[in-house]
């Protein structure tokens, strides 16, 4: 069948993902796990939509996992390409109407591409279609590649973050989303977002995405920075972060302006700070000009917007506080030396990522909200976090194939419920799942209920993870690119290694206090 074809195909280009990322040195850490959540997302929207036009079939789950699998590991360029999302395209020369401050009808708006927005709901579901405003032409080296593509949940963090639209946060009623690509196709460079919200909540809105309050998060090294004739309302973060080419460590800047119930939001990364600003701020500057006279931009009600999908948006209702980013402790100096490493291998990416959306077993799993629920066949989450985390990765630095690599991770959990999460982590349960699928095997005088020693299922890239529980701390250590047998027996060195640092660190948690 075709779609066993198309899910053959993704298996196969899985296996690559992970073989060149790790080959690459590329990690996988929690600033980027934020950008996975929703380049995962967005595919399985395009996707869907391919099923429904096109009977694609099967092949939902697996593209999902890919797309994420190829962010969470930070492999970009061409794979990425390849993994482009399935949406509306055009042409890089095809012609659009430039973008005017005009105002439009109050009852449509005509967009870039011919269609019009009015008080018909959107085809996928939102209250109403916001007009292609895509500026023409473009910031200098820019290229779109993706179309207009209308969607219910919006990433306004483009790919320096991730928006989680789940859970008791306000959710926008519509949004539209561009990706942008250099001529050379290296991946998503640059972007343009807009959600809109409930009629009256714009305002609210901006407050709580500043405030942490919408699930709207930033990788790490983002800051508020100046904005030059910043317009009302506005915001600009940038950061000078570089490191080895990577597209997610490059000087990248996200600008957001509130106009009316819309939030416009633009992302780039860029060769130096300078420019990643430039275009991040031209990008959102001249997409909300080009939003005036389009009702929701002026508060106004269009379409179904004055109906809330759920309490939060509710005119004068603020959210819950969400703090779901900061550690509730700091485990201290928990790692291996890079002499205790062995192997030829250091910790190339600099300090460890820290944060409690860390994955009990990073390197051995996925996190995606949607794609674990999926896989568990249950709401997304629904299951408990770390109140703490930690992760870093260490490789040598041959970018061979079969270079040992190793991640290390140490989550710490609610008091007393260690136990619980340890199981989840070996039933595969949890807010993360496996990826590659692993198999257990024994672990030879370890306590079955505390440990876990694995290896991922045959035909799979050989990733070997041990895992172990203490008090309410799990740590884990993922081996990759060793022979079977010493890649098995460094899992369990280095787990035993962190382990016993937990335990002599007086930390109460470890104690289950």
């Amino acid at each position: 069948m075709q779609s066993d074809h198309h899910e053959n195909e993704l298996e196969d280009l899985l296996r690559q993902v992970f073989e060149e990322a790790r080959r690459e040195g590329r990690r996988d850490l929690t600033g980027v796990h934020a950008a996975a959540t929703a380049e995962a997302a967005r595919l399985r929207r395009r996707h869907r939509q391919r099923v429904t036009l096109g009977g694609a079939g099967g092949a939902l789950v697996a593209a999902t996992v890919v797309a994420a699998v190829v962010l969470v590991s930070g492999a970009t360029g061409p794979t990425t390409s390849r993994l482009r999302p399935a949406g509306p395209t055009r042409s890089a020369t095809e012609s659009r109407p430039a973008v005017t401050g005009a105002p439009a009808p109050v009852s449509s708006v005509s967009n870039g591409a011919g269609a019009t927005s009015s008080a018909t709901p959107a085809p996928d579901g939102s209250a109403y279609e916001i007009p292609d405003v895509l500026p023409t032409p473009l910031p200098s080296g820019l290229r779109d590649m993706t179309g207009a593509m209308p969607t219910s949940e919006p990433e306004l963090m483009g790919n320096l973050g991730g928006c989680n639209w789940t859970g008791d946060v306000r959710k926008p009623v519509a949004g539209r989303e561009w990706q942008l690509t250099d001529a050379k196709d290296s991946g998503w460079l640059a972007g343009l977002s807009i959600a809109g919200f409930t009629t009256g909540t714009g305002e609210q809105a901006m407050k709580e995405l500043l405030d942490h309050r919408l699930e709207c998060q930033l990788g790490d090294g983002v800051e508020p920075v100046a904005w030059p004739g910043k317009p009302d309302n506005g915001h600009l973060l940038a950061s000078s972060r570089v490191g080895d080419g990577d597209q997610l460590l490059r000087p990248r800047a996200l600008a957001v302006i509130q106009t009316g119930d819309l939030l416009v939001s633009a992302f780039a990364h860029a060769d130096s700070v300078a420019r990643a600003r430039a275009t991040a701020t031209d990008l959102a500057e001249r997409a909300a000009a080009g939003l005036r006279g389009f009702p929701p931009a002026e508060g106004a009600a269009l379409g179904t917007s004055t109906e809330p999908p759920n309490a939060a948006s509710a005119p004068g209702v603020v959210t819950k506080e969400l703090n779901g980013w900061a550690n509730a402790y700091d485990f201290g100096d928990v790692y291996p030396t890079v002499e205790q490493l062995g192997h030829g291998v250091s910790y190339k990416g600099g300090a460890p990522i820290t944060g409690p959306r860390t994955p009990a077993a990073s390197g051995a799993q996925i996190c995606d909200s949607t794609a674990v629920a999926e896989a568990k066949g249950e709401t997304a989450d629904t299951s408990p976090l770390p109140i703490a985390g930690t992760q870093n990765s260490a490789w040598s630095g041959g970018g061979g194939a079969n270079d040992p690599n190793v991640t290390i991770s140490v989550t710490g959990w609610k008091k007393g419920t260690g136990a619980a999460r340890f199981r989840d982590l070996q039933e595969d349960q949890g807010f993360c799942v496996w990826m590659p699928e692993q198999s257990r095997v024994a672990w030879p005088g370890a306590d079955p209920s505390r440990t876990w020693l694995s290896r991922s299922a045959p035909g799979q890239v050989a990733v070997h993870l041990a895992s172990q529980r203490v008090g309410d701390v799990i740590v884990s250590v993922v081996v990759m690119g060793m022979p079977e047998a010493t890649a098995r027996a460094e899992a369990i060195r280095l787990s035993d290694l962190v382990a016993g640092k937990v335990r002599d660190s007086g930390l109460p948690a470890a104690e289950g206090k």
